[in-house]
C-alpha cells in the first residue's frame, strides 16, 4: 500500500510539473504501452533545434524488467495536461519537440509494486543527457522520475 501511495505521489508531482510548462510537441517514437492521454500522433523522430523551428528535442528513455506505468508532463501545448501511458513493456522511449525554457518530466512506477525489479529513466535534451534516476527492489524504491529544463 505504501508503494502505491509513492507511485500516486510521483504521478501528482508530474502533473504539477506539467502545470509549470506549456511546451508544444510533435511526438516521435514510442514502443509498448497503452496510451491514456492525448498528445497527438506517433511518427518519425524529431529533429530538435536543428530543424530550424526553434524547438528542442526531448527524449525520455525507460528500462526495467517489470511492466510500468508512466506519467509525462510539460510535453504538450496544454500546460495542465499529463500524458499517462499504462502497462508499458520496457525498454521504452519517446521523443518530443518542445519549446525552449520548458520543464518536461516523467514519473515511472511499476504496475505491481510488490514485485522485485529494477527501473531506470533518463531524459535527453538535443541528444545530451540532463537527468537520470534509478531504483531497485520492491515498493517505493521502484518509483523514479526524470526532469529538466529545455
Amino acid at each position: 500500500m505504501r508503494a502505491l501511495k509513492a507511485t500516486v505521489g510521483l504521478v501528482a508531482v508530474a502533473a504539477l510539473l506539467a502545470g509549470c510548462s506549456s511546451g508544444s510537441d510533435e511526438p516521435g517514437s514510442a514502443k509498448g504501452g497503452k496510451k491514456t492521454g492525448s498528445s497527438g500522433s506517433q511518427g518519425g523522430s524529431g529533429g530538435g533545434s536543428a530543424a530550424g523551428d526553434g524547438k528542442r528535442s526531448v527524449e525520455f528513455k525507460v528500462t526495467s524488467n517489470l511492466p510500468l506505468d508512466l506519467a509525462l508532463g510539460g510535453t504538450t501545448p496544454d500546460s495542465g495536461h499529463t500524458e499517462e501511458i499504462k502497462n508499458v513493456k520496457a525498454p521504452w522511449s519517446k521523443t518530443y519537440k518542445v519549446d525552449p525554457d520548458r520543464y518536461p518530466s516523467i514519473a515511472v512506477g511499476p504496475v505491481d509494486a510488490a514485485k522485485k525489479g529494477k527501473v531506470t529513466c533518463e531524459m535527453l535534451v538535443d541528444g545530451k543527457s540532463v537527468d537520470k534516476d534509478s531504483g531497485q527492489g520492491t515498493g517505493s524504491s521502484l518509483a523514479v522520475s526524470c526532469s529538466g529544463s529545455t
